[in-house]
């Protein structure tokens, strides 16, 4: 594998990488919030688990497919104009989606799915620059912000929804141009044109075309593993709840405490990859998952927000890498590999979701629910089928 070196950038320092730290915070703000709005959307219009899941398959077409499209965009036009087009559609159609009548609403928020396919490959190529000191840190810090957007999202929604019904959702659209600003003013393209240009290539091309071939099915399934079972909860779980006469606030927090130990898991597995194994790591947070969430599901009060924060703990921590891992599969083009993998997590996890609608139509959501945590454990099997020198990203 060839490798050659280059000075260390501390990610600390730039601010380009807290632009898009802090875009990505408000990015999944609104992408999660929408869980909460389309549950009491769904509710209020009659609408079936399998319609709910096949709205979040359109909500990810624009969210999902879009990305190795703009990932590739990235790697041509830097990332800034699509870090702040993205964060503007997705304000815009959020507000819209306050405003219009139930149906026009489910519209505007399944479209609003494009800005975050917009933003989601150009963050990550900042957040994951080659040339970082401590790269697994700076790239789980990134994913962290986004999943702390994620986990405030829903108890936000939740608190302005039960208070002020679909208008006040408009309050989380004004509060997401702050992103909007931000990004503007502090995002430097100029750094990553220079870094295309004179940038390390860390692992050899023939190689990478070599490791591709034989572990695509298993990064696959590990995508999946990881992305369909968060996909599933996320969308099922808020239903289940306000179905069960759950008040929406608290669905909220219930959903939110998944969504907080996804944001220590994200860090915690970035920080981690510095230090141990990367595969055991993953082989970890996958196969740990089932427990928490086979009984985590069914329970109440404080155990119920106990064991589903430690399933969104151990299903998160693979997350920065196993992106990494498909970067190091396409050297010269970053965004694209951000685009491909992110994409990919976000596609399957709605199509497992699509499909796992019309089981729960058949079998109930509790059931499906509990059953959602086989995902994970079956994608841990496929971790030993990936040598551990890809799956390090040490520098």
């Amino acid at each position: 594998m060839a490798t050659h070196t280059t000075i260390p950038v501390t990610f600390q320092s730039q601010t380009s990488y807290w632009a898009s730290c802090i875009t990505h915070f408000f990015i999944d703000f609104l992408n999660n919030g929408r869980s909460i709005l389309m549950a009491l959307l769904a509710v209020s219009l009659g609408i079936s688990n399998a319609q709910v899941g096949l709205i979040l398959i359109i909500y990810n077409i624009g969210n999902a497919l879009s990305q190795p499209l703009f990932g590739w965009l990235t790697d041509r036009i830097g990332p800034k104009k699509l870090v702040v087009g993205g964060i503007l559609w997705m304000v815009v159609l959020s507000a819209l989606t306050a405003i219009l009548p139930p149906w026009w609403a489910v519209a505007t928020l399944t479209a609003a799915g494009l800005g975050s396919g917009m933003f989601h490959p150009a963050g990550t190529t900042i957040a994951t620059r080659p040339d970082y000191a401590r790269r697994n840190l700076a790239t789980g810090l990134f994913f962290f912000f986004g999943s702390a957007g994620l986990f405030v999202g829903p108890i936000v929604a939740g608190a302005l929804l039960e208070e002020w019904d679909r208008i006040g959702y408009l309050a989380a659209a004004a509060i997401a141009t702050t992103a909007l600003v931000f990004s503007l003013v502090a995002i430097d393209d100029s750094a990553f044109q220079n870094q295309s240009k004179n940038n390390v290539v860390h692992d050899d091309p023939k190689e990478a075309k070599v490791s591709i071939g034989w572990l695509f099915v298993p990064v696959l399934f590990m995508l999946v593993g990881y992305s369909a079972v968060s996909s599933i909860i996320m969308t099922y779980l808020p239903k289940h709840l306000i179905e069960s006469g759950i008040s929406v606030s608290y669905a909220g927090w219930v959903t939110g405490s998944f969504l907080f130990g996804a944001m220590l898991g994200t860090l915690s597995g970035g920080m981690l990859a510095d230090i141990v194994d990367g595969k055991k790591i993953v082989f970890l947070g996958l196969a740990g998952s089932l427990i928490p969430i086979w009984f985590g599901v069914p329970a109440t009060g404080a155990l119920q927000l106990t064991l589903l924060f430690i399933a969104g703990l151990l299903t998160a921590m693979p997350h920065s890498i196993l992106v990494l891992l498909v970067q190091s599969f396409f050297p010269k083009g970053r965004g694209l590999a951000s685009g491909l993998a992110l994409g990919g997590m976000f596609f399957l996890g709605s199509v497992f979701s699509y499909f796992a609608g019309l089981i729960a139509d058949q079998v109930g959501l509790l059931l499906l629910l509990r059953g959602s945590g086989i995902l994970p454990l079956i994608g841990a099997g496929m971790v030993l089928f990936i040598p551990a020198q890809l799956i390090q990203n040490k520098n």
